[in-house]
């Protein structure tokens, strides 16, 4: 197998943009969904999988920047915000003067167990795309920016092959995170648009591969003592109630906006924090406004039969399913997550509110 490239970048500016990225997913929602817990970033703090560190700056600086980073384009790597806003988060950041995370050790490790990593991905994932056995290599090319925020890894997601893998690490990580953040950037397109697929079982199953393939004595006889914790069993444990009142308290401190209530009706219609919903079909109303009006409580897949369908012949579980996923693909467009509808597996779905 030819060598992957591993390329490893760090600048103020990926910084910057690790910073906006993670704030997207504290403005619109996502991680307070998802359960994990924003949490002050103080250099050389340990933090655990399920707390998103983020610096304590003055963001209500910058104009209307919670409104703007809910708004950006956080899917398209590599990560393209508006230079107005890059520069200003720049300027927040040069206050706490900010350094190159020291990533020699993870760099060294991985460096050595690359190639068996990769060999062993490539011949796991090997299979098809669109119908046509997937070209070797998968993956032709690693770029990995060293970051001192956020989740233990993002990355870019591949919607062709060969891919080139961008992600970012926490500078606290090592090679279970980089090989996650490769699997997850691999699969997640598959998983969300062929199999209809949710964030929890995307990372239910790259746990899996991690933790029980053929994956995981490689990782074992290069890293053999680890920090990484499998994300699904680790945002489903009993969390400390100590922990989610600092979080909150630090929400408010940063300035989110933040409302009991996220979603509304108004004359019948839905609204997001007592907007009217922009670009949504009046299917996707009918559905939007019988989960609000169930309020928190599940919404059973019979229901939704009745709403969309006239009769029995013309009912499809994948219909519903594609048309929950263009929702909540319409929420991520007016600023919020789109986990704050959930599935649950043979029921329905309910919208967290």
């Amino acid at each position: 197998m030819k060598t992957v490239k591993t390329v490893w970048e760090w600048s103020i500016e990926s910084e910057a943009k690790r910073l906006i990225h993670a704030a997207h997913s504290i403005a619109n929602g996502f991680f307070r969904t998802n359960n994990f817990f924003l949490v002050q970033w103080k250099p050389g703090d340990i933090f655990s999988p399920i707390t998103m560190p983020f610096p304590d700056l003055p963001y209500q600086t910058i104009p209307r920047f919670w409104d703007r980073v809910k708004r950006v384009d956080i899917r398209s790597f590599p990560l393209n915000f508006p230079s107005e806003l890059v520069e200003a988060t720049i300027g927040l950041l040069d206050k706490l003067n900010v350094r190159e995370p020291e990533i020699d050790q993870v760099k060294g490790t991985w460096n050595q167990a690359k190639n068996e990593v990769m060999e062993t991905i490539e011949t796991i994932i090997s299979g098809q795309t669109n119908g046509k056995f997937r070209k070797l290599p998968i993956v032709k090319r690693i770029i990995i920016h060293p970051t001192n925020f956020g989740t233990t890894c993002s990355f870019s997601v591949a919607d062709r092959f060969p891919a080139a893998v961008e992600v970012y690490l926490r500078i606290d990580q090592d090679i279970y995170s980089i090989t996650e953040a490769i699997l997850s950037a691999i699969t997640r397109n598959e998983i969300y648009q062929d199999l209809d697929g949710l964030w929890s079982e995307s990372e239910l199953l790259v746990d899996w591969l991690l933790m029980k393939s053929s994956l995981s004595p490689i990782l074992k006889k290069y890293q053999p003592i680890t920090t990484f914790m499998p994300t699904v069993k680790y945002i489903r444990m009993k969390q400390s109630a100590k922990l989610m009142k600092q979080s909150e308290e630090f929400y408010r401190r940063l300035g989110v906006p933040i409302l009991e209530n996220v979603f509304g009706l108004k004359d019948g219609q839905p609204t997001i924090a007592g907007r009217p919903m922009e670009n949504i079909s009046i299917r996707e109303q009918k559905i939007l406004r019988m989960m609000i009006e169930k309020n928190n409580t599940i919404v059973a897949i019979d229901e939704l039969a009745d709403l969309l369908f006239n009769n029995d012949e013309e009912f499809s579980l994948a219909a519903i399913a594609k048309t929950i996923q263009r929702l909540r693909d319409k929420l991520e467009q007016n600023g919020v997550s789109g986990s704050f509808i959930q599935t649950l597996r043979g029921q329905g779905y309910i919208l967290k509110n």
